[in-house]
């Protein structure tokens, strides 16, 4: 089986884990033995959340901080609060975002396009999907390098939604986290710190897909498919795995853990790309 459920002793921080992806991911560490700093800037979900945990043998091991990751203070106030209640901590999930559901709610049936976003809606965009997953990754790392160990996974998106008419906001400030992603991971080779990529692998019931959309629910992936590969690369056998992107939906729990990586997994980004540049050059 997936070294997937394997004991973690670790202390997470995962943004946006008040509900969606970032609750489900919560729960599966929780569940795995990790502590979790749960960040969310919604108040009502928060108190949700810790009213289902609160009858659990789980409570004492999450804790839960409402922030708006937009204000430039929310990073350092995040990892302060999580090493005030945990200690050090050794792992992030930069997963919090917004959706094309911020423009409006039918944007399914009717894609917005890229002239029609105002400058507020297109910095929530930037500011939320990838200013924030920044400055989170400096706030962490000087505790990672004291400790000269980390791992930092960043949840983005599928190519096809970055690339998709009438994704300009979402798909442009995805794509940046992941080329910040993938430059990362190589300014911090040989130091024990990791960045990965980990997605859904297709659309997602999560509220950012409104209840009256054109897509049946049934054909939606659970959020819960994210937590296999990113406990798997939290644990020790994900040791030294760095720049790689994984595939949730295509994570195979019935393998061991290292090939159930390689089939779920590809370079970061568009790294296999980059060879055309160096070629091009050379023909010059």
């Amino acid at each position: 089986m997936s070294r997937a459920a394997d004991s973690l002793d670790e202390t997470v921080i995962v943004t946006g884990a008040a509900a969606g992806i970032g609750k489900a991911i919560a729960t599966g560490l929780l569940h795995r033995g990790a502590s979790v700093v749960v960040a969310d800037v919604s108040e009502t979900s928060i108190k949700t959340f810790r009213a289902e945990l609160s009858e659990t043998p789980f409570a004492k091991a999450c804790r839960f901080i409402r922030v708006d990751l937009r204000q430039p203070e929310a990073s350092e106030k995040i990892v302060g609060f999580a090493v005030s209640e945990f200690g050090p901590v050794t792992a992030l999930i930069n997963n919090a975002g917004v959706g094309r559901n911020i423009i409006r709610k039918n944007f399914l049936e009717n894609p917005p396009k890229f002239w029609e976003m105002t400058d507020p809606v297109w910095d929530i965009f930037l500011s939320v999907n990838t200013t924030a997953a920044f400055r989170l990754m400096r706030a962490a790392i000087p505790i990672f390098r004291r400790q000269g160990k980390g791992r930092i996974i960043n949840v983005t998106t599928s190519l096809d939604s970055m690339l998709v008419a009438g994704s300009a906001g979402y798909g442009a400030s995805k794509a940046a986290t992941e080329s910040l992603s993938a430059i990362a991971a190589q300014d911090l080779l040989g130091t024990g710190i990791t960045v990965n990529v980990v997605v859904p692998g297709g659309v997602t019931d999560t509220a950012f897909i409104p209840q009256d959309a054109p897509i049946l629910r049934s054909s939606m992936l659970p959020p819960e498919v994210m937590v296999p590969p990113i406990a798997w690369l939290l644990g020790s056998e994900a040791e030294g795995v760095t720049a790689r992107r994984f595939r949730a939906n295509l994570w195979d729990q019935n393998l061991p853990g290292a090939e159930a990586a390689e089939r779920a997994g590809a370079p970061i980004a568009w790294s296999s790309l980059t060879g055309q540049l160096r070629a091009a050059q050379l023909r010059r």
